[in-house]
Formats: C-alpha cells, sequence, structure tokens
C-alpha cells in the first residue's frame, strides 16, 4: 500500500504520474471514501490528466458517465443510488464491463460481489485541508 498527501489540484498530476495506472487498458479502478473525501474530483482530475480538451462530470444521477479519450474509453460509475442487483441490472452493468476500457468505480463496497475484482483501490479521505489516498493494488 502506498500513500499519498494531495495538497492542491496540481498534486492530482504528480500523484497520476506516480501511481501509473494510466498506462493499461481494462483496469478496474475502484473507489472508496465518505461523501466528499473527494472521489469524483480525482476522476475529473484523471481525465484531465488523460486529456487536456476533456472536462469530467458527476454521473450521480447518469450513474454511468462514457469518456472517449485519446488513448482508452473510460468509465465512471457512481453507485451511491443504486439499491440492489435489479438496479444494477437494468443500467446494463454487464454491458460496460466487457467493454475494452477502464473502469472506475465510486461506491464499489456496495456490490462487490457483482463487480469485477479491482485492479487498484483508492481509498479516499479528507483530513483537514488535505485529501488523503492510500493505493492498495490487487492481483486478479
Amino acid at each position: 500500500m502506498r500513500e499519498f498527501l494531495i495538497e492542491d489540484i496540481s498534486s492530482y498530476d504528480l500523484f497520476f504520474e506516480l501511481v501509473k495506472f494510466n498506462s493499461k487498458i481494462n483496469q478496474v479502478i475502484y473507489l472508496t471514501g465518505e461523501i466528499g473525501s473527494g472521489k469524483t474530483t480525482l476522476v475529473q482530475n484523471y481525465i484531465k490528466f488523460l486529456d487536456k480538451k476533456k472536462n469530467a462530470y458527476s454521473p450521480t444521477f447518469s450513474i454511468i458517465n462514457e469518456y472517449m479519450l485519446d488513448n482508452c474509453t473510460l468509465y465512471h460509475y457512481d453507485l451511491y443510488r443504486i439499491e440492489n442487483y435489479r438496479e444494477l441490472q437494468e443500467i446494463g452493468i454487464d454491458y460496460y464491463f466487457k467493454q475494452k476500457a477502464n473502469h472506475l468505480i465510486e461506491w464499489p463496497e456496495k456490490f462487490t460481489k457483482y463487480l469485477p475484482k479491482p485492479d487498484v483501490i483508492i481509498e479516499i479521505s479528507y483530513i483537514e485541508y488535505f485529501r488523503r489516498l492510500r493505493v492498495l493494488r490487487n492481483e486478479k
């Protein structure tokens, strides 16, 4: 496990360079943390890191956002409002995971038995004025 402190927006670029999870396609990345800890902010900065021309938006109401980037397709999921597996099926979750893409999933702990195993888990916590990112890599 590696731990990082994010002091400001510019710290994200260094974090993405150090972690290097942008170099692989078909990764599943779980993002965990309390409401307001910075999961969506991390994804927004990640997308900007990969493609300066793209803007990312929260998938709170759409549940899934798709981003066609220069090097890959990225799906950003926010499962906070999903209440059961039937709702996951209704939004076509199985279809998305069959796509050749990277998958960043907020609130995965609600449905871990239905989701692909993660390559990376990023635990985010907000401590005073900093965000702490703990990165765990899983072996599939």
